[in-house]
């Protein structure tokens, strides 16, 4: 069975679940955690560490026309033998619940497959349309940048060679883009502030520096994480909800050093 949510099947993400899970308005109440393909693929890597750490169970996959098809063995799988079941282009799982929807419930999309050209922005409306008809709790989105992204700017370290961990809000994502006016040095830390997860920085996942965020409208319609960050936050703004729950963990790395 699928369930989509939307008619219409050109632009729509649709989810395919397993037996027993009747549709995605289960996860009504939960958090999703979704990784994205992206600069070393660092976000792919820490959702996989979560499905085995954490034991998810598979629960069923989503699909889109801009998902480039991928299938392989399904790592994870313990219940059919060596190579377990067949894993598609975006997989995804359970963490506690069980089958029940509350806060502390967790679902877990792994992005394995990249997105066709020219459809990144497509692609992540369609995964917002998605989340938001799914009435998660929160979003938070896996992935990562160059190192070199954080090289400028008050507060920024030098990041090559290293592999450093930031967070920033997708509300701050959409301001950076529609931000007109650069600001005097002085007043950076107070507009930060605003932007940032006191949860992330207790972690020591600190705010992302202002200098990273792009401020290019292409850019941020069409590179991931920023495309899918905008997206989060334009559907929360057009559904007259324009404080978005939405904030990326961000690995800020050398290709090769994930």
């Amino acid at each position: 069975a699928r369930v989509a949510s939307s008619a219409d099947r050109s632009t729509t993400m649709e989810f395919y679940p397993t037996p027993g899970v009747a549709s995605s308005s289960s996860f009504a109440g939960a958090t999703l955690v979704i990784a994205v393909a992206s600069h070393g693929n660092v976000g792919q890597l820490a959702c996989d560490l979560l499905v085995q750490r954490l034991r998810a169970r598979r629960v069923g996959s989503l699909d889109h026309p801009s998902l480039l098809p991928c299938v392989g063995g399904d790592a994870f799988g313990r219940e059919r033998g060596d190579g377990g079941a067949l894993a598609m282009s975006a997989e995804v799982y359970e963490v506690g619940g069980g089958g029940t929807s509350g806060p502390r419930r967790t679902i877990l999309v792994q992005q394995r497959a990249e997105v066709r050209a020219g459809s990144q922005r497509a692609f992540a409306s369609a995964v917002a349309a998605w989340a938001s008809a799914s009435a998660f709790h929160e979003t938070v989105v896996l992935a990562s940048a160059p190192s070199t992204a954080a090289g400028h700017g008050k507060g920024a370290t030098a990041q090559i060679g290293a592999t450093v961990v930031r967070h920033v809000l997708a509300s701050a994502v959409a301001a950076a883009v529609d931000g007109a006016k650069e600001e005097e040095e002085g007043d950076e830390g107070r507009r930060e502030g605003r932007f940032e997860d006191a949860r992330f920085q207790a972690a020591g996942a600190v705010a992302l520096e202002r200098s990273t965020l792009t401020r290019d409208r292409r850019a941020a319609s069409s590179l991931p994480p920023w495309s899918l960050l905008r997206a989060f936050h334009d559907d929360a703004a057009g559904k007259g909800n324009g404080k978005t729950s939405c904030v990326a963990v961000l690995a800020l790395c050398s290709e090769g050093d994930n």
